[in-house]
């Protein structure tokens, strides 16, 4: 298979850094990033690898985490009685933060720390609302559809006596990305989907309410203790040179937290996002599709997902399917 695109010791460096960029790789006034690799034979691969057609849904219930994390406010559900007009019901949903449980970032969502966004953006282009450049809404008009492959961290992790501890800061390194990797027998090709367990939902899961509630207070405090990818230029690198066209996890922020907003190093998004234009999922339901990975063997199927069509929106619901 050829390459499209440059190895990360072959990106330009950003401005003012010693950061590689992907700034420019797929055109000067792209906004999609890496999506754009999601080729019309990536999307053939997903297809193949589907056997049997089985279908999972890899979307949380809408009001979980409950108490929220961060600062996002709870989602209010109102359903409307139509007995008035006739039999039936109307709904509305309030105070929805479209990035509260399974989600997509779109390349708005996070800048790097000299306040630039993908590929050259302004604050200005991001926000003024004549621009609402890099929303989810370019993500969405083609939707995400390609080869998912699933990298069971968990039960990588139990076959060699070391748990995932998903109440701790459980790095995972390139190092162990690729010995999991092995571990299942899977292989990564340019414009596929990285689906990264750990067994984080199933285990907040089997949190009681005071439990949860203390994780959310954390959360707001940024002192939330989480599993997931190291913050290293390493991960940046070992994520671009395998030429992933999106990953999402099933934890809260992909990376390890806590993290800080002070440097590179000390919040991955900085590298992915803004300066490798990659689209990150969280929160994603991962339990069930490896249970069934489990048992066959067999990692990789078709994702489809349909982000909201919203122009602006720094972020959209996963509406993810995953079909084996």
């Amino acid at each position: 298979m050829t390459r499209r695109i440059p190895r990360f010791g072959e990106l330009r460096f950003h401005p003012g850094s010693e950061e590689r960029s992907a700034w420019g790789v797929f055109g000067d006034d792209d906004e999609l990033g890496t999506l754009n690799l999601l080729s019309p034979a990536a999307r053939r691969r997903g297809l193949d690898a589907v056997v049997d057609g089985t279908t999972y849904s890899l979307n949380w219930d809408m009001t979980l985490p409950d108490p929220t994390f961060f600062e996002r406010k709870p989602l209010k559900h109102v359903v409307i009685d139509l007995g008035d007009v006739h039999a039936g019901t109307d709904d509305r949903y309030e105070s929805y933060y479209s990035q509260s449980s399974t989600q997509w970032d779109a390349l708005s969502h996070v800048g790097t720390p000299d306040g630039e966004f993908y590929n050259g953006r302004t604050e200005r282009d991001v926000h003024d609302p004549a621009r609402l450049m890099l929303s989810i809404a370019n993500a969405a008009a083609s939707g995400i559809a390609g080869r998912y492959v699933l990298l069971d961290i968990g039960r990588y992790r139990e076959s060699i006596g070391r748990r995932v501890d998903n109440a701790a800061r459980d790095i995972i390194t390139p190092a162990e990305l690729d010995a999991a990797l092995a571990w299942q027998g899977s292989k990564l090709e340019e414009g596929d989907i990285l689906l990264l367990r750990t067994g984080w939902i199933e285990w907040y899961e089997g949190l009681d309410s005071a439990a949860r509630t203390s994780l959310a207070a954390d959360s707001r405090a940024m002192r939330m203790r989480t599993p997931g990818l190291e913050s290293s230029r390493d991960s940046a690198e070992w994520i671009w040179d395998h030429g992933l066209a999106a990953v999402a996890s099933d934890t809260p922020a992909l990376e390890a937290s806590p993290f800080t907003f002070d440097d590179w190093d000390g919040f991955l998004h900085y590298r992915l996002i803004p300066l490798l234009g990659l689209t990150i999922g969280e929160f994603f339901v991962l339990g069930p599709l490896a249970e069934a990975c489990a048992v066959d063997r067999r990692y990789d199927g078709l994702l489809t997902a349909a982000p909201l069509t919203m122009r602006g929106g720094s972020g959209s619901p996963g509406n993810a399917l995953a079909l084996r």
